[in-house]
Formats: C-alpha cells, structure tokens, sequence
C-alpha cells in the first residue's frame, strides 16, 4: 500500500513539474499585462468612400513582441467594437521589419457627420492588451457639402448652408432641452448627442431612403443622433418652429431609449411619443382642442390601440399624438414627475409593462389608461372657441343688440336732419 502511494504521488510531482515548466515558458514569451513593450504606431491614413466604406489603413513596428494587432471602434452611444485588421508584414533581409494593417469598416447604413472614435492595439494571442495607441476621432462627412458645427459637453450641431445664428439658436435649444428632459426622466445620457440637419429630402435620399417624411426626425438610438430637414429657403419663423419641434422630440427619443432599459421590454409607443409631443417648447392648445373635440364626439382612440404603432389616415395619426401627449400631462398630474422616474427604473429592471405601471402607480397598463380617458373627458384645461364663447353669449347677445340701436338711431337722426335742411332751403 506504501509503495503505491509513494508511485502515484511520484507521477503527480512529474505531472506538476511538466505543468510548471509549460506556464513558464509561456511567461517568458509573453509579456505580463502592463510591461513596457516596444511598439510604434504610426500615423492612420483614412480613405474614405461616402455611402459606402472607410479604409483606416497604419504602418506598426512592433519590435520583438509575438503579439496580435487589433483594431476598435465605438460610434456615438455604442460601446467599443472589435474589428480584425488584415495585416501584411513587410520584409527587410528576410526579417520581418513592420506590418502594415488595414482595416475596412462598412458605412451604407451609417448617417452623415457620424464621429468614429478609433485606436489599434498590440495585443497576446490571449486577448491581453499590451500596447495600446492613442485614440483618435474621424468624423465620417458628406462631402458634398461644407459643413459647419458648434459643440459643448453634452452635444454637437452640425449644419450647412444656414447662417450662424441658425446653428447658434438650434445649440441653445438642444441645451435646453436636454437640461429640461434630464429633470423630466431623471437620468443623465452617457454621451454627447450628435443633431444633424440636412437641407432637403433629396440630400437625405443621397444616403438613406428610409426617412419617412419631411416634418419629423430621424432618431438612430445607438448612435445617439437625430436627423431632421431643415430647408434654408424656408421664413425664419418656420425654421424656428421647426428646430423647437424637432430637436427637442429627437432628444426625447434619446432619453426615452436611455430611460426605458433600451427599451427591452417594449414600453407602449403612446408613452414614448407623448414624451416626445410633451417636450415639445410649443403650446399645447392644439393638441389639447383635438383631444376635447374627439371626446365630444365620443371618438377617443383607446390607449390600448396605441401601444404598437400609430397608424391610419392623418387625421388619426394627429390624434393619436396628441392624446398621447395629454396621457403624460395626466400621468404628472396624477402621480408627478416621481412616478415617471419610478416607471422607467422598473423598465431598466426589466420589468414588462405592466409590472412595471403597477410597481410605480399601483395599477397596470390597462387601469391607467382607463383612468386617462375619464381624467381627459372631465378635464377644463384647453376649451375650444366655442367653448370659451358660451358663458358670455347672452352678454355678447345685449351688447350686440344695444350697438345695432344705437347705430340705429344715430343713422335715423341723421336721415331727419338733412331732410329738415333740406326742406328749408326749398
């Protein structure tokens, strides 16, 4: 028995002492995570292809390292993506002296003024990183046009062929609402929010045919990007109107996207685009008036129609908006702007709808909206003009018939005057 422990535990030293000697070698080849190795990078040459490609292209000496080259990019919101380079290395006195690597990222969905943040890196065939060049930041353009953009911390605005004061007024904008809806969500976005406006539908067309059409933006969630058309040739009291509108429901979008878990549970679309009417800087009459008229009429949508999509004729896609818009108002009213934060954390605990309605309001989906159309059908905010009318009609009424006696008489007076005079003279 002791001569067979003694055999087995003779071959286990042989086996660990094999497994020793393999880890060290391994060791000694590689460097350690964090050691100096002697890598140069050298300056990226990009070839881009509008609509179509850019070739980021780099000349790496990586000295006496055996490790592998990569390359990464991130876009916008996104998080860092791995891109494998194809790399050639390049001989001197049949030794390999440097590589040079190029790496092709494919653009045909990707929009304009996108910025792309990119490094290589030197990396063990492990996937440790050894060295790591600096991070640089391209902005994939259109090149058709000279484009002209103004940033702070939180965003960019790119533009063209608008005067300065344009990009300046839409920054101001973008500001403010993104302080506004920071508060209205309770959360901070993680990025800065990239706003490009295009001048026609025909430029948007150039690259992408998706738009669905003018009078509304274009929202790229991962990228953290809005688009929206702007026409320079239009008044300046439209372009007002139309930065107010767009900028601020694109940034909604963002937040929404954010706010809402990236929407993994698929929240009603009601709530998303009455979000995105509420932060609208107009006034809300219209909406208000269209919902009232419906309501008279007893031709409310139901919410629980509008948790998919909006759809129909255009009366009804206006409709569907603006109740949207007012479910908001009687969500603040009813529960405030704490029960929005509460609702949109149980959807980034991933909670469906309406586990997460009944964690924050105490009610499901389904109640709430039940509770919105009778709040709305009783509720005075926005009168039609009508409306307004009614209480003083029969005061307008006296007042109306006291002027047209009055006018009245003064014009029989005058009548019987001249008629004397000239009777008179006869």
């Amino acid at each position: 028995m002791i001569a067979k422990f003694i055999k087995h535990t003779h071959k286990n030293h042989l086996w660990i002492s094999l497994m020793l000697a393999l880890l060290l070698s391994t060791l000694l080849s590689f460097p350690a995570q964090g050691q100096l190795v002697e890598v140069e990078f050298g300056e990226t040459v990009i070839e881009p292809r509008f609509t179509e490609t850019v070739r980021f292209t780099v000349k790496i000496d990586r000295g006496d390292s055996r490790g592998d080259i990569e390359f990464w990019y991130k876009m916008g919101a996104m998080n860092w993506e791995e891109g494998e380079p194809n790399c050639r290395g390049i001989t001197v006195n049949n030794v390999v002296d440097y590589f040079n690597c190029t790496f092709l990222l494919k653009t045909d969905d990707l929009p304009p003024q996108m910025p792309i943040i990119y490094k290589w890196e030197v990396a063990d065939p492990y996937g440790t990183a050894l060295v790591i060049s600096e991070e640089k930041t391209y902005v994939y353009t259109d090149p058709a046009y000279t484009w002209e953009s103004r940033s702070t911390e939180n965003l960019t605005v790119w533009w063209h062929d608008h005067p300065a004061e344009f990009g300046e007024s839409a920054v101001n904008l973008a500001e403010t609402a993104l302080q506004n809806q920071s508060k209205l969500y309770g959360i901070e976005l993680l990025y800065p929010v990239q706003i490009v406006i295009e001048n026609s539908q025909a430029e948007f067309n150039e690259w992408n045919d998706d738009f669905p059409s003018l009078g509304s933006e274009l929202v790229y969630y991962r990228l953290g990007m809005t688009v929206q058309i702007i026409g320079p040739e239009q008044e300046a009291k439209w372009k007002d109107y139309f930065l107010s509108e767009f900028i601020s429901r694109g940034i909604s979008h963002l937040y929404f996207f954010e706010a809402s878990g990236r929407k993994h549970k698929d929240p009603p679309t009601w709530l998303e685009n009455g979000l995105g009417q509420y932060n609208v800087f107009h006034s809300r009459e219209m909406e208000w008036n269209l919902v009232r008229d419906a309501a008279r009429q007893d031709k409310l949508i139901p919410l629980s129609e509008l948790r998919e999509n909006f759809d129909g004729d255009d009366a009804r896609v206006y409709l569907s908006y603006a109740e949207s818009m007012t479910a908001i108002e009687y969500i603040i009213s009813a529960y405030g702007e704490e029960g929005l934060h509460a609702l949109f954390e149980n959807y980034r605990n991933y909670k469906t709808s309406d586990e997460a309605f009944e964690a924050a309001f105490g009610k499901n989906m389904a109640e709430v909206e039940a509770d919105w159309e009778v709040w709305v059908k009783s509720h005075p905010k926005v009168t039609s003009l009508s409306d307004k009318v009614k209480p003083y009609l029969s005061s307008i009424l006296i007042v109306t018939v006291v002027c047209s006696l009055m006018v009245f008489i003064l014009i029989l007076g005058v009548v019987i005057y001249f008629s004397r005079r000239q009777n008179k003279s006869v």
